[in-house]
Parts: structure tokens; C-alpha cells; sequence
């Protein structure tokens, strides 16, 4: 639910589609719609949908207050340049599960660029206070800025290295109608068609001062980061179960506190599915254990016997390592990708396709990796018109002898 509309702030990759002003309802509004919802839906979590929620400490402290004495779990957004010792402690004795934060870059002239308003100074202490206080909190870093250069996406870069513990997100900047960077990017003829831009769906282009191979360069290292510690594995797991869906339940040991967890229903595949210790709540990445590799290569292997080619769609932070292993050497096996950085990036020395380009591959079964997308990437394969052309989703292959 949202409690005000707008932001007060104005970045300018943000687009406000209920107006720039900001307006916040009474506390004592929200409060009585998520009691109305509580009594006649037994809702157990509120997730504030307010583009900023936690601007008024006075307001967050008598919502928190609220919602602990119903019992309510909340999440919420945040700046970083709010978040002071005052705000962490209310907080920490609250019944809040999540803190949203908008942290974009840790370089301050591209932050300046941004109009965020804010520095990598006020977001290494936002981060620390939240961290130290045990408070699970997720951001992103967006790259390709209009003030981007291949120099401050490697600082960004660096800074995340140097923080992993933070496990921020790390994504490219969309350019949406309605946002600056849109007007910018028509205005100086990146946008030639902006009607054709949007039929497409707002596609990734590159506003930024990087050339072509330093966007691959960035894109390939943003992928790759997932994977560069064992940090983001739980010491000792063990996959205790595959359900049909290829979802996972397994046991691991925080490598921070010690404590087993079990995790049900884990989607390897999803993007950013970050999990928590149920203890400490510190965030993992789950990351593909061997013996779920084995089934998957060998289901692979079936596909190219049945079907020939065979197109991995999505190349993501849990598929772009996984596509160094040597069964994807296979002629048979191509790569696409509707992302434009994806497709600058080169894998196994194959170029990354655009999806339309499938039908001219001769392929007759795509294996999709963005399974949150997969509704959207079954209409876009039947739009092809490829005849017999057939769709799995990645996380089926984790099944022993998958049925395709």
C-alpha cells in the first residue's frame, strides 16, 4: 500500500507517474486502512509502496509503534542521509524486515549528476549504522549515467568489492519517459523514434560517456561479481529437496553467527534473490551447488540430441559463470540476450543474439533464464512465429531426466 504520493526529491532517472508534487496522508489514515486489512484479510506483512516512506521520523515512529502492537511486519524506503542513530534504533526494536534504499553510485559526480542529493560518504554510514545493528537492508548501484565514464563505474565497482557484506545490487540505469535522461537522451538524438522506443518496450541504451567495449567491460564484470567469494554460500549446505518446479529446499550454517538454516523454495535462477540468516540476518546469494550442476549439464547434453540448437536466454549474474563450464562450448548452443550490453559481451568466443535473431539460428528450443520473465518471453517467442518452437524454464533442467 502507499501512504504519500510523489518524492519530494527529483533524480534524474526517476519518473513520478502521480505528479512531481509530494503529498503524504495522515498517519492516522494509513493506520486505519492496514487495521481494516488486518481484521478483514488477516494480512500478516505491509510493504509500503511510497516512492519515500521514511522521511518524518516522528511519523515512522508512530507507525512502527502501531504496527508492532498488531503484530504486523513492515518494509519501507529510505534515504541514506536519513538514516542516523535516532532513526536505526527505532528501527532495531521494530517489527521492520526490510529497509529499501536508493544508493546508485559511489562515485559523488555521478551521485551529483544524478541529483541524489546525497554522497558515498552519507551511504558507507547509512550502510554501517543498519549493518552493525543487524537491520536487513537491499540497494542498488545503476551504472551508465550521462556523467559515467568506464573510470567511475570502476570505482562504483571497487567500492562494492570492498563492501561485499552489503550485497548491493548492481544493475544498469533505464531510461523512462518522463525521467531527465529520457528528455536528454531524445533531445541528443539517442532516442531517434521515441514511439518506435517505446513499442520496444524502453530498451537499454548507452547515455553514458563509455564507449562500446567498456559497457561490455562493465557489463561482463557486473555479472561476474556474484560469484568472485564463498562468502555468499552457506558453509556445509546440503540440498535436502527438488520439487518439479526445479525449486530447492536445502540446510546451510551462517558463516558469520554459526546458525543451520533451511530455506524452502529456493529459485536459484531468480534475480537478486538474496536470503537471509534467520538469526544474524546476514544475506546470502544462493549460488548452484555441483551436484544440481551435474543434473543440469546432463539435461543439456539431451536437449542438444533432441532438438539441435538449443538458446539460453538470459545472461545474468547466475548464468554468466555458469556459461564458462564446457559443456556450453557446444556448437549447438547459442546465447541471446534483449539487453544491449548483454549482447556486447562475448562468451565461450560465441556472440550474445538478439532474440529476434532465433529464428534465423534455426532453433527449436530456448531455455529461459530470467524465469520471472518467462510469460513475456513466451509471447515474444510466438510473435516469432517458429514453428514447433518450444519454451523450459532453467530451473526445470535441476530436475534428474527432465521431460522436455
Amino acid at each position: 500500500m502507499i501512504g504519500s504520493r510523489s518524492c519530494p526529491f527529483q533524480c534524474t532517472f526517476c519518473f513520478h507517474t502521480v505528479g512531481k508534487r509530494y503529498r503524504q496522508r495522515s498517519i492516522e489514515d494509513v493506520l486505519t486502512e492496514i487495521k481494516y486489512l488486518k481484521k478483514n484479510y488477516a494480512i500478516k506483512c505491509v510493504k509500503m509502496s511510497d516512492e519515500l516512506f521514511g522521511k518524518d521520523k516522528n511519523r515512522i515512529k508512530v507507525f512502527s509503534n502501531q504496527l508492532k502492537k498488531w503484530g504486523l511486519e513492515f518494509t519501507a524506503f529510505f534515504r541514506v542521509d536519513d538514516i542516523d542513530e535516532e532513526l536505526v534504533d527505532i528501527l532495531r526494536y521494530s517489527t521492520c524486515v526490510s529497509v529499501d534504499l536508493g544508493i546508485e553510485s559511489a562515485d559523488n559526480n555521478v551521485l551529483k549528476s544524478m541529483r541524489k542529493m546525497i554522497t558515498i560518504e552519507q551511504t558507507e554510514r547509512a550502510l554501517k549504522l543498519l549493518y552493525n545493528a543487524q537491520i536487513t537492508f537491499s540497494g542498488n548501484f545503476i551504472f551508465g549515467d550521462i556523467a559515467e565514464t568506464f573510470e567511475s563505474a570502476t570505482k562504483t565497482l571497487d567500492w562494492w568489492e570492498s563492501h561485499k557484506h552489503y550485497n548491493v545490487g548492481l544493475s544498469f540505469i533505464c531510461t523512462y519517459p518522463g525521467a531527465y535522461i529520457y528528455e536528454y537522451a531524445v533531445q541528443n538524438g539517442i532516442i531517434s523514434d521515441p514511439v518506435q522506443f517505446l513499442k520496444k518496450g524502453c530498451p537499454q541504451i548507452n547515455i553514458s560517456r563509455m564507449t562500446s567495449d567498456e559497457l561490455a567491460s562493465v557489463a561482463r564484470r557486473i555479472c561476474s561479481l556474484a560469484y568472485t567469494t564463498a562468502k555468499f554460500n552457506f558453509k556445509n549446505e546440503k540440498v535436502l529437496f527438488t520439487d518439479l518446479k526445479g525449486y530447492v529446499t536445502f540446510q546451510g550454517e551462517c558463516r558469520k553467527c554459526g546458525k543451520e538454516n533451511i530455506f524452502k523454495n529456493v529459485n536459484y535462477f531468480a534475480g537478486n534473490n538474496w536470503i537471509s540468516c534467520s538469526k544474524c540476518k546476514e544475506k546470502y546469494m544462493p549460488i548452484l551447488p555441483n551436484d544440481l550442476k551435474l543434473i543440469l549439464f546432463d539435461n543439456i547434453r539431451n536437449l542438444i540430441v533432441k532438438y539441435g540448437k538449443v538458446a539460453f536466454w538470459g545472461i545474468t549474474q547466475h548464468t554468466l559463470k555458469l556459461f564458462e563450464e564446457e559443456v556450453f562450448s557446444d556448437k549447438q548452443i547459442i546465447f541471446v540476450d534483449s539487453s544491449y550490453s548483454k549482447q556486447l559481451i562475448k562468451i565461450k568466443g560465441k556472440t550474445v543474439f538478439d532474440p529476434k535473431r532465433l529464428k534465423e539460428n534455426n532453433v527449436k528450443i530456448v531455455v529461459c533464464c530470467y524465469p520471472k520473465l518467462i510469460s513475456h518471453i513466451k509471447d515474444f517467442c510466438a510473435n516469432l512465429q517458429i514453428e514447433n518452437l518450444r519454451l523450459i524454464n532453467v530451473p526445470e533442467l535441476l530436475i534428474p531426466n527432465a521431460s522436455c
